[in-house]
């Protein structure tokens, strides 16, 4: 990995780096190439990432020309600052898609955009939010319910307080999920998720 300092809080950054999205194998001749261009000061920072890799080895065209459905890019932005005292605003969108598979079928892909406000009411007590929509096309990774060709996108919304007594917080979470295509959870036809969690962390 080689790190630049471009000065004015500018970075770049550009590295070489085992397959990035398997970890049960590591095949020899796989790498890929990774690319950020990142800003910071003292509020936040914004970065900017690419990467362009092969993740079994084989990131040449087939003897047919057809690509091969391992090479994958994704490009990625992440941000978030403190827009006062008490206010913080992130966002995150990523991109990612695959070559052709052996078959000549378009490639898969995903794609997802977030948006993280929070607020700090007081010293121990806070309140955020999370909005997520995400989709994939032809089935790439089959984390949503899909349609017949394999397409299928959610929307997720989060809402979360953190409550502090001395060392300890508590953190209660609301989400729903709402999908474009229903899906079968214990015999019924449904087409979201409501859900509540609640955390409790000490700290010492």
């Amino acid at each position: 990995k080689l790190d630049f300092d471009l000065g004015g809080g500018l970075s770049l950054m550009g590295a070489i780096m085992n397959p990035t999205d398997i970890t049960e194998f590591n095949p020899p001749n796989d790498y890929t190439l990774g690319f950020q261009l990142g800003y910071e000061n003292d509020a936040g920072g914004t970065w900017l990432n690419a990467q362009l890799g092969d993740q079994d080895g084989d990131f040449d065209d087939d003897e047919n020309g057809v690509e091969d459905a391992s090479s994958l890019f994704q490009i990625d932005l992440t941000t978030g600052y403190n827009l006062s005292e008490s206010f913080y605003l992130g966002f995150n969108t990523s991109y990612q898609v695959t070559g052709t598979d052996e078959a000549g079928m378009d490639p898969g892909s995903f794609f997802g955009v977030a948006l993280y406000p929070s607020v700090t009411l007081s010293e121990s007590f806070a309140l955020g939010f999370r909005g997520e929509y995400f989709s994939e096309s032809n089935g790439y990774l089959g984390v949503v319910p899909l349609d017949n060709e394999g397409n299928g996108s959610v929307i997720d919304l989060t809402f979360s307080a953190n409550y502090s007594v001395g060392n300890l917080r508590f953190i209660p979470e609301i989400r729903m999920d709402s999908f474009s295509n229903d899906f079968v959870e214990d015999g019924e036809t449904k087409s979201s998720i409501l859900s509540f969690l609640l955390a409790a962390v000490y700290s010492f």
